[in-house]
């Protein structure tokens, strides 16, 4: 029988409380055929001693050090000493569902997909929450990510964020990686997961989807860009719409580039409601960088691109107040930012 190697690539950075389980769940594939890149970034605890004992006593661990890098490095790394047919990520907080690397194989055996993905749960410590898809089960050819993928592909026109991009949950095949050059990009550190995802998908000519089977597990952390405060994320964050201007101006016949201003607003909504978990910071701090961020030349010409009445009532509220530079109206919504969390402010 013939198989496909699977190479899964997990970054680790002072994971000791949750590594365990994740390289448990991907040494116990029903799946056999994989190897398992794992690149340590740099921790300080005892994440590498895990890693050596798992190496012991399982050969398919090929072990790698950087010194804090960052993720992109790290998995660019990964890429780089990968030797299977297929490529698969996994952060080292996170595990997976024992059957999914068979699962998703046997799509590939049978629909000969460029890329295959899975659905996913938030795992907390009380409940697991199952992501939500808005696209069903099955094929989707070159034809198909034309007309239903690309033209929402960075971003809706009601600022969500509904194409299947999580490139957790997924297996791509190498060879469209490699033949394109499709890497992760160093110092972007807001959405370059999605990038990459989006990347693959432009250059991909099918891709098979399974949102029923919640196979990923995505673990709670505290220390997620998620739930804690990250320093320059607005920053970032036009840096990773720069990013996505050179991949839309690569690929003309989709008109890509009339999302970039939604992707500007979304993600400048994304950097104030961060602003939420600045608690060392004081008011008169969180209103210059509310300031800072709303007068943004780049901003305020996206925002006057997007049609504000098409947005739900919360992004509708922010996004007029961003237009109108309304500093002080953000600061008080700001004050209980769980307004923002509670209603998919987020990415």
């Amino acid at each position: 029988m013939v198989t496909n190697k699977i190479s899964i690539i997990m970054p680790a950075f002072n994971s000791e409380k949750y590594i365990k389980k994740s390289i448990t769940s991907l040494l116990f594939q029903t799946y056999k055929d994989i190897e398992l890149i794992i690149i340590n970034d740099g921790s300080t605890d005892n994440t590498e001693n895990i890693i050596l004992d798992f190496q012991k006593i399982d050969k398919r661990i090929k072990y790698f050090k950087t010194h804090n890098s960052g993720a992109a490095n790290a998995r660019n790394l990964g890429l780089s000493n990968a030797t299977g047919q297929f490529i698969s990520f996994v952060d080292s907080d996170d595990y997976i569902d024992s059957r999914m690397m068979e699962v998703l194989i046997n799509k590939y055996n049978e629909f000969h997909s460029d890329i295959i993905g899975c659905g996913a749960e938030r795992i907390y410590p009380d409940r697991a929450i199952p992501n939500k898809s808005s696209f069903e089960k099955g094929f989707y050819s070159k034809a198909d990510l034309e007309s239903k993928f690309y033209p929402n592909l960075f971003c809706t026109n009601e600022l969500e964020d509904k194409i299947p991009k999580s490139m957790w949950s997924k297996l791509f095949r190498r060879d469209i990686i490699e033949e394109n050059n499709i890497r992760f990009t160093p110092g972007l550190k807001f959405a370059e997961d999605l990038i990459f995802t989006e990347t693959c998908f432009l250059y991909a000519n099918s891709f098979y989807y399974l949102p029923e089977e919640k196979f990923y597990k995505y673990v709670y952390n505290e220390n997620s860009i998620t739930h804690s405060y990250v320093k320059d994320l607005w920053i970032n964050s036009k840096k990773g719409v720069l990013h996505r201007k050179k991949i839309s101006d690569k690929f003309p016949n989709y008109e890509l580039s009339s999302q970039l201003s939604y992707v500007l607003v979304r993600n400048a909504m994304t950097a104030i409601a961060n602003l939420g978990y600045s608690e060392n910071s004081s008011a008169s701090q969180r209103i210059n960088r509310i300031k800072e961020i709303i007068t943004d030349v780049d901003l305020q010409n996206a925002v006057n691109q997007v049609d504000i009445k098409k947005l739900n009532f919360v992004r509708k509220a922010l996004a007029s107040s961003i237009k109108n530079k309304n500093t002080y109206l953000i600061f008080v919504l700001l004050k209980g930012y769980s307004f923002f969390q509670n209603n998919n402010i987020f990415i």
